[in-house]
């Protein structure tokens, strides 16, 4: 009977070293699984943050299209008036020259 005892001592002692392996693994999995999770967490919450970026972006985009028209049309008229400032300067100077103080 102690044959049979140390045998069955013996087989419970590795079964035991067995089972705490097996827990030590899902203890570790559990762990890994927690870690996994909040980084799901995490990108999903920045996931998010770009989508609501994304869509402000492209608010700001379609605002500014008629900006980009309307400085199209300055740039235009400038270039344009460009081409008279010497002949408005001109005007001015004798418009003060005129009707300034040297009218005597």
């Amino acid at each position: 009977m102690n044959e049979k005892l140390a045998v069955v001592r013996a087989s419970l002692a590795e079964k035991r070293k067995k089972l705490k392996e097996v827990e030590e693994k899902i203890e570790s999995l559990e762990r890994m699984f927690a870690e996994k999770k909040a980084l799901e967490a995490s990108l999903q919450a920045k996931i998010d943050d770009c989508n609501k970026k994304l869509e402000r972006a492209n608010k700001i985009i379609v605002g500014l299209a008629g900006e980009k028209t309307r400085w199209t049309e300055t740039v235009a008229r400038l270039t344009e008036e460009y081409g008279y400032l010497i002949g408005n300067c001109l005007v001015a100077a004798g418009m003060v020259a005129y009707a300034g103080p040297f009218t005597a």
